[in-house]
């Protein structure tokens, strides 16, 4: 998890909540941070789940139905 948010601090992004869940841990942002990593992780990625890419997609595009929830951004 530090790797991850080393990684995410260097692409400008500092403060994040970071909670963990036994051996789950969940770094948690709303807004433009989280369509700034989302954007990270899935923007032309060579990889990725055909499910977790179009929920990307539908939150890049237009955002999110519920504007105030907090989104797990990732799961490690």
């Amino acid at each position: 998890m530090e790797a991850f948010n080393e990684f995410l601090a260097s692409q400008g992004m500092t403060g994040l909540t970071v909670r963990s869940h036994k051996s789950i841990h969940i770094i948690g942002t709303t807004g433009k941070p989280a369509k700034k990593i989302i954007h990270l992780l899935y923007n032309d990625a060579p990889t990725v789940l055909d499910r977790k890419a179009d929920v990307a997609r539908r939150i890049l595009a237009k955002g999110t139905s519920h504007p105030r929830r907090s989104w797990p951004v990732a799961v490690l």
